[in-house]
């Protein structure tokens, strides 16, 4: 095996640099000298791969020496075969030019092993695991190795050297990125607290990442230990047994309080934080039509039918008149700044008012009449800075207008009937609440239709998948009916071949009976000449030349049959001959006839499995618009996303980037009334009276650890991940360089070991992909070999074989039959994985290929390569389709997003590389 100096995953100093503490002044074995051997020697004289029948993997198989008699004698360093072939500089043991990348012992080394020998080759006292001293991943040792898209076309996740980051997968060229970092607090512990460089996610570079088919889990690897983090979308419930929200609500702008109408005319306001409520039973005489907050969250202004204001103060629980010159009826009301307000009346005039708070003089409301604004039915201002105020009509049209001027920006007409509104931050879109079908969002510059949110997030990744499935199932079945005309053909060649061979049978019985009669003929002319000759031997003496001539009469009719004797045996042979043909072309023909019907069965089945999928398809697509009615809308403080209320006791969230769907929290009742914080959290209160609040980063938790660096299922580093596509399995590569490579499936929901294909490469496994169905896993080693196992069974399926170097990375094509392998040997290769043939090699790369992805359903797909190039190419013809330049050193990993419009890489230098698919523009860098 030769060494990839790209990948230090194949050298001891790839873990996050281990240590080992000098336990004892003593040579131990274990301490001191396995590691030596370990290092340059074990790769090659291991139990699986014993050159010279030599195993230095433990004292007790060094003992036991090798072909040659013991490799250590005890007190004698001269009689030590393993001292003299490291010392030798004729054959020096590793030899220097070894594939494994194995160096020859230092000086200082093989001191140590003379040392150890002459003091009497004693037994190790320590354990022979050793306890690794972890240390940071050097900041100047970053690289990339793993990256990974989630399939909702919502995260982009990336291991940078012991670190994963998780960031928006649509790259623009400007602007923040939005990351998160996974942090394993038992990393931190293992390094110290008090390290600067300690928190990470392993201990050591990460070099396998995985996201789930539904994209709410992701896997990360690490050294024995694989990690699986789950996107958080589960509110937490900060208080309940609130009074049940049955009249108007509203939370406070920090989400602290929480006001609600107690019957009719008084206000409940409760305090979050302590979770004590305090009722006003008589805050108004008369109905309370408009609540709000002001922007420090101290005071509520209120409203009631009478025209009259309140003004409630949470510090102390006051509760004082608002002066008006002219009362006034508002239906709503929202503050602009604490000062001026905007005020909806009960005949739909629109007004702003001027709040004033004098100690002495007390608080006052003077409104004015906003005129041009008839009719209005909502309300909204631009936060934080209130520049913008977005107006609706009852005839569905919205007007855009500066605020505190109030001239016109913009005009739209969403031509519905609008119940509410809410507006981002830089006015640049407007959603829209009707009060009947889905949200829409609008784009405010160009005065268009963005798009109508009423795609559920679930529905809609589950029918991106069973489209697919639909269009992959249907294409396997027209694979295999069309086989059923080419084994028809089959079953006539044969037959027509089978009547052949009968006929040469039938000639060859003929021939045998035509000898079989000469035969008897000659044997009968043999009896006739023998009774001659008996006569003639009677009258010897009057016939002796007589008697001369019929023994030459005899001879040769002996002579010609024995002739036709041979003959006959050689026609007895030809006729076995074309009866064994005779039968093997019978047998031949009944196979193929037989193939028929086991093909049609086949076909059915996978006819039945089309029919369950179509009807799933069918029943997920008609789901996958949500009809329950939305009940309220808002942006985020960020302005990064939608969050729509709905009838059926759920959150839905919209990318306001891309519209689409992003989650579908579930709420414990129907909500009445919700707030975006500062802190891009969400406050809701629901009609039970719970009070819930979400995270809308929906960060990623840790939600389960398997095995840790001393005691775990996995052999080795975790050098690749896969999910199934039901996401119900997790395909877990590993293995000890130069020794075996072996693969686990992980029950995702419990963590336990579902199958166990045990060692399924003789070196480390470095790639893993489910096929698209889920019914195969190909695997590529640093063996030089491709296995393609069934999921069901576990069964080895395939190996391709052809590569000359590490197979590097895997890919399926959708239609689960087309596979690709990228090697070190800098070529890749295209299988057709039904026939297990090589379809094609493609070549000509100066470097080695390090991932390969294909790209949608389609022929094309992205490598990534050590010469610092990613390049689209297509399979069908191995023709390069555009190369991905830009990127200042090796490239080591390549993924695509969702939606195939952006295509990533990272390596060497630990920058992520995102560029254009339709066009290779490079958009941005992360460094």
């Amino acid at each position: 095996m030769k060494t990839l100096s790209l990948f230090t995953l194949f050298a001891v100093s790839l873990a996050a640099f281990p240590t080992f503490a000098d336990e004892s002044s003593e040579l131990d074995f274990n301490r001191d000298l396995a590691p030596i051997l370990s290092k340059n020697c074990v790769a090659c004289h291991n139990a699986k791969k014993p050159e010279g029948g030599l195993n230095l993997e433990s004292y007790e198989t060094l003992l036991a020496g090798g072909d040659s008699g013991p490799a250590v004698v005890s007190s004698d360093a001269a009689a030590s075969t393993l001292l003299e072939r490291v010392k030798s500089e004729d054959a020096p043991m590793p030899p220097d030019d070894n594939s494994v990348g194995a160096k020859r012992l230092a000086a200082e080394e093989i001191e140590l092993l003379t040392q150890w020998i002459v003091a009497g080759a004693s037994a190790p006292t320590t354990a022979a695991m050793r306890t690794l001293q972890w240390q940071p991943v050097p900041q100047g040792l970053q690289p990339v190795y793993a990256l990974a898209a989630s399939p909702d076309g919502n995260y982009l996740s990336f291991g940078r050297g012991s670190m994963v980051t998780i960031t928006r997968q649509s790259i623009g060229e400007t602007g923040d990125v939005p990351t998160q970092q996974l942090i394993d607090p038992a990393v931190a512990q293992a390094l110290g607290d008090d390290n600067p460089l300690a928190p990470a996610t392993h201990l050591d570079i990460v070099q396998s990442l995985a996201f789930s088919a539904d994209s709410q889990r992701l896997a990360t690897g690490g050294f024995r230990t694989v990690k699986i983090w789950r996107r958080k979308t589960e509110p937490t419930q900060l208080l309940q047994g609130l009074s049940p929200a049955t009249g108007l609500s509203a939370i406070s702008p920090d989400g602290r309080w929480i006001a609600q109408t107690a019957g009719e005319q008084g206000i409940e306001i409760t305090d979050c934080q302590s979770g004590q409520s305090h009722r006003f039973l008589r805050t108004h005489a008369t109905k309370v039509t408009a609540l709000a907050w002001m922007s420090d969250s101290s005071k509520l202004l209120s409203s009631d039918e009478a025209g009259q204001m309140a003004l409630t103060h949470t510090a102390n629980y006051a509760v004082e008149a608002v002066a008006q010159a002219t009362p006034l009826v508002c239906q709503s009301l929202v503050r602009i700044d604490d000062a001026q307000w905007l005020m909806i009346d009960d005949q739909q005039h629109l007004h702003v008012g001027t709040l004033t708070m004098d100690a002495t003089a007390g608080t006052t409301m003077a409104a004015r009449l906003i005129a041009g604004f008839e009719a209005v039915v909502a309300t909204v201002v631009t936060r934080p800075d209130a520049t913008r105020a977005a107006i609706a009509l009852s005839d569905g049209k919205v007007k855009l207008v500066g605020v505190p001027t109030f001239d016109l920006v913009k005009e739209l007409d969403t031509q519905v009937t609008i119940r509410s509104l809410d507006i981002n931050g830089d006015a640049s879109l407007i959603a829209i609440l009707p009060h009947s079908g889905p949200a829409h969002v609008w784009k405010t510059e160009t005065g268009e239709l963005l798009a109508k949110l009423e795609q559920d997030y679930t529905k809609s990744q589950l029918v991106r998948g069973s489209d697919r499935n639909v269009i992959r199932q249907k294409a396997l079945v027209e694979r295999l009916a069309a086989k059923v005309p080419e084994l028809q053909k089959v079953v006539e060649q044969e037959v027509e071949a089978t009547k052949k061979v009968q006929e040469a049978r039938d000639k060859a019985a003929e021939a045998l009976t035509a000898k079989v009669t000469e035969v008897a003929t000659a044997t009968t002319g043999v009896s006739e000449a023998e009774q001659a000759l008996a006569a003639a031997q009677t009258a010897v003496a009057e016939a002796m030349k007589v008697v001369e001539a019929k023994t030459a009469e005899l001879d040769a009719k002996k002579k010609t049959v024995a002739e036709m004797e041979q003959q006959k045996v050689a026609a007895e042979q030809e006729l076995a001959k074309r009866e064994q043909a005779l039968a093997t072309a019978n047998d031949s023909s009944q196979r193929a006839a037989a193939k028929i019907p086991e093909l049609e069965e086949t076909i059915a089945q996978e006819q039945t499995q089309l029919a369950t999928l179509e009807s799933s398809h069918a029943a997920t697509q008609a789901e996958v618009v949500a009809t329950d009615q939305p009940t309220a809308l808002a942006f985020t403080q960020d302005g990064t996303r939608v969050v729509v209320t709905h009838a059926d006791q759920r959150l839905r969230i919209f990318s306001t980037r891309t519209a689409s769907p992003e989650a579908n929290p579930a709420t414990a009742s129907k909500i009445v009334a919700m707030r975006a914080t500062q802190d891009n959290s969400l406050i809701c209160l629901t009609d039970s009276g719970v009070v819930q609040t979400w995270n809308l980063n929906l960060p990623w938790e840790l939600e389960r650890t398997l095995g840790n660096a001393s005691e775990s299922p996995f052999s080795d580093r975790i050098t690749a991940l896969d999910f199934s596509p039901d996401g119900k399995l997790l395909a877990v590569g590993s293995g000890p360089p130069s020794r075996f490579g072996d693969i686990k499936l992980i029950d995702v929901e419990t963590g336990a070991i579902a199958r166990d294909l045990g060692e399924a490469h003789s070196d480390t496994v470095l790639s893993l992909h489910f096929s698209p169905d889920g019914r195969q896993l190909a695997s590529g080693g640093a063996d030089k070999l491709c296995r393609v196992f069934d999921v069901a069974s576990g069964e080895l399926q395939r190996a391709l074989e052809g590569h000359t170097h590490h197979v590097l990375g895997v890919a399926w094509k959708d239609d689960a039959r087309t596979l690709i392998t990228a090697s070190a040997d800098t070529s890749l290769k295209v299988w057709d994985v039904e026939s297990g043939t090589q379809l094609r090699t493609i070549a000509g790369f100066s470097k080695e290929i390090a991932a390969v992805r294909f790209v949608g359903q389609s022929s094309e797909f992205v490598l990534a390569s050590t010469d610092g190039n990613a390049r689209l190419y297509n399979a069908d013809n191995g023709q390069q389709v555009r190369a991905f330049g830009g990127a200042s050193n090796a490239l080591y990993a390549v993924a695509i997003s969702a939606e195939n419009k952006q295509v990533y890489s990272g390596g060497q230098t630990g920058q992520i590389w995102a560029w254009q698919m339709e066009d290779a523009k490079l958009l941005r860098t992360l460094p």
